[in-house]
């Protein structure tokens, strides 16, 4: 059994992750800087009024949130599942020295299929290392930060594929110049309520290539929360990736 902290669970995908929690990973307390979400588990506005044990916490908050939440796991020495997107260059850096002590897990995205989507993106860049490359990245209506995480992932697996820092241009507007050499574009779509779509368009003379992913329901992020929660928890420290998580249970 994985006794799971969650923070953000006044949020959409902190009720989705308590919805699935089952006996093999109980929510035992919430975080959330919102209350009255009818959690049947205690609630707590910060986390150093937290009292219960736990073995990991999931994040689906705000980065706001990091700074109490890594605190918390290296004074407990529990494991840590960081879902949550927009991390600044420092907050990276604070991540990276918290995962020297205890195990953490950080992804932009648990879904399985887009670990798979950024494993084909890295090898078809690899292999076209002259194509044209943009991403359209779509969502709901309510996401607040754009581009999202997962759209940036793939941009950096695209640039670590061609050995090279590639320019991101963020859409294009009346007046641009010509495409540059290299360059990964990157477009944000808002409306309705999808989940998530990502697609990669490798562009060549005469023909493209596209790949992409569609998120049908948020439950497949929180299925893949809970998941590396339980496979992280007792682990030893690092930081690691849902393709870390994948490639050893494959071997395990």
């Amino acid at each position: 059994m994985t006794r799971i902290i969650l923070s953000g669970a006044c949020g959409r995908m902190g009720q989705t992750v308590a919805e699935l929690a089952d006996p093999s990973c109980p929510i035992v307390a919430g975080v959330d800087s919102r209350q009255g979400n009818g959690a049947v588990f205690p609630m707590y506005t910060r986390f150093a009024d937290v009292s219960e044990s736990a073995d990991a916490v999931v994040d689906f908050s705000h980065p706001d949130a990091l700074n109490g939440l890594l605190a918390f796991a290296l004074a407990r020495g529990i494991s840590a599942v960081l879902a949550t997107t927009g991390y600044s260059a420092q907050d990276r850096r604070a991540i990276a020295d918290a995962a020297e002590k205890v195990p953490i897990i950080q992804s932009a995205n648990f879904s399985i299929g887009v670990s798979v989507l950024l494993d084909l993106a890295r090898r078809a860049a690899e292999s076209l290392p002259g194509a044209d490359t943009e991403i359209i990245e779509a969502h709901h209506r309510m996401k607040s930060d754009a581009p999202s995480g997962t759209a940036l992932a793939i941009a950096r697996e695209i640039a670590w594929a061609a050995g090279y820092e590639r320019p991101l241009v963020y859409g294009r507007e009346p007046g641009s110049e010509p495409r540059g050499q290299g360059e990964i574009g990157i477009h944000a779509v808002r409306g309705g309520t999808g989940a998530g779509t990502h697609t990669i368009e490798f562009l060549l003379d005469g023909e493209t290539i596209t790949l992409s992913h569609q998120a049908l329901s948020r439950d497949i992020f929180a299925h893949g929360a809970l998941q590396a929660a339980k496979w992280v928890a007792g682990r030893k420290p690092g930081l690691y990736g849902v393709s870390d998580m994948i490639r050893q249970s494959r071997e395990e």
